[in-house]
């Protein structure tokens, strides 16, 4: 039976590891501009899309989030955290699956039936809520181990990544609705950060 080279091992790991990152950077990048077009032309349109076409480009970011929380919990040793950023990534392909279902193959809540645009929402907001969690439970794991040289760092980013991302419904719910587009956008540049912290570990 053959093992494979410590080399390779080392180059594979390096690799997951940018994988990770620039999902996660790149996830939260398009998530700024997207969300802020969702949360803004409900009555409009901005640079040329409309609500139901910015939400469809919504699936971009949220698959480049699947791919980077997928590949950070890959290559996460602790069970915790590994466990932590399985749930993000359910948080994020439950969202993307309920903008494919309101937005893609419903066509929104004005424009298809009204049960599937339920539905999608309900997804979507069952996601959000799984990936705050989840992001907030792996901050807590973080700030724990002091063995990381990157803990400071990345428990910021992620308390920030959760606790925005769990904001958002209650200022909705209280018609909040300038804090939550600030909200949104501080979901996006959490992302960008957590994606960047990932950077200081060693591999």
């Amino acid at each position: 039976m053959t093992t494979q080279p410590a080399v390779e091992v080392r180059s594979d790991a390096r690799a997951s590891h940018r994988v990770a990152q620039l999902a996660l950077v790149v996830g939260g990048l398009t998530w700024v501009p997207a969300r802020w077009a969702v949360m803004t032309t409900w009555d409009g349109t901005w640079l040329g899309a409309d609500y139901v076409g910015w939400n469809r480009l919504m699936l971009l970011p949220l698959t480049l989030l699947v791919v980077g929380s997928v590949a950070t919990a890959r290559r996460e040793a602790g069970r915790r955290l590994k466990a932590a950023w399985g749930v993000m990534a359910a948080g994020f392909v439950l969202s993307w699956l309920g903008v494919l279902i309101e937005f893609v193959i419903g066509g929104g809540l004005r424009g298809g039936p009204e049960w599937l645009a339920m539905a999608g929402w309900g997804l979507y907001l069952l996601g959000n809520l799984l990936t705050g969690v989840g992001a907030a439970v792996a901050a807590v794991t973080v700030a724990l181990d002091r063995s990381r040289r990157d803990r400071v760092a990345t428990t910021g980013a992620l308390a920030l990544a959760g606790l925005s991302m769990l904001a958002w419904l209650p200022l909705m719910a209280a018609t909040l609705n300038e804090a939550g587009v600030v909200d949104q956008l501080v979901v996006g540049a959490a992302w960008v950060l957590v994606g960047l912290t990932t950077a200081r570990r060693p591999v």
